[in-house]
């Protein structure tokens, strides 16, 4: 009887180390699969975000510097709505937003202009498509005729789904907010020379779990930008064309 009972409880071990080998070997290939948002991925949430080929921030502050700065004058104030669709030169990224904005122009002491714009925003590419909402309150400084600098301060904040074309197409939610400080830039072309942005994401994932990052911008002028994450992780951002690169 003894050796009958011994037997029995072997086979059950045996059984449940087998169980127990395949669970493991199922976790780890489960694990394997997923697509993890590591902060390469995160800068390139940055580039997009900010780089004027790919209609971030920097194409909006050119906007200003070249549409907005003539539209009002002295203590006056315009609202407007406006559906942009475009294409990148190279033909690679196209986008179609429907934009509301409201612009004023200050004249009491230093001529101010305040601009605050909502749009809705949907862009494809071969590596990301978005689909966003994207909303900004800036005020603008040196926009006398005779000014040679304009200095933009104020927030620029997105929301809404990424979608990883070549990672097996996992979708995000994602905000990224940020806080533009004392940008300078040429009041003739909009190019940016100096200034900061801090900047948050927090996103949820369909292949990994919730995320977060967030960091700095210093702007350099030449299109050159260096983002430097609170880990210590930095890329340098060209500005014209949202190539980043890890430093």
């Amino acid at each position: 009887m003894k050796k009958q009972i011994f037997f029995k409880t072997n086979t059950w071990i045996f059984f449940l180390t087998l169980f127990a080998i395949s669970f493991s070997s199922t976790s780890c290939n489960k694990d394997e699969e997923i697509t993890l948002v590591t902060v390469d991925d995160a800068a390139e949430l940055v580039a997009f975000s900010i780089a004027n080929r790919t209609y971030g921030a920097v194409n909006d502050l050119n906007y200003v510097a070249n549409n907005v700065l003539v539209a009002v004058g002295c203590n006056e104030s315009e609202s407007n709505a406006r559906k942009v669709t475009e294409t990148s030169i190279d033909g690679e990224i196209s986008v179609t937003y429907d934009i509301s904005e409201n612009y004023a122009k200050s004249c009491n002491g230093e001529e101010m202009i305040t601009y605050s714009f909502n749009a809705d925003q949907e862009l494809t590419s071969v590596r990301l498509n978005l689909d966003q909402n994207i909303t900004g309150t800036w005020s603008v400084a040196g926009v006398e005729n005779s000014s040679t600098e304009l200095t933009y301060n104020g927030d620029y904040n997105r929301t809404g789904l990424w979608t990883y074309n070549l990672d097996d197409n996992h979708t995000d939610n994602v905000t990224f907010s940020s806080v533009l400080q004392e940008i300078k830039a040429n009041p003739d072309n909009g190019q940016i020379t100096s200034g900061t942005a801090n900047f948050q994401i927090n996103g949820t994932s369909t292949s990994d779990d919730a995320y977060s990052y967030s960091g700095s911008i210093e702007f350099q002028g030449n299109d050159i930008s260096i983002i430097t994450f609170q880990t210590g992780e930095q890329y340098e951002l060209n500005l014209e064309t949202g190539e980043v690169t890890r430093i």
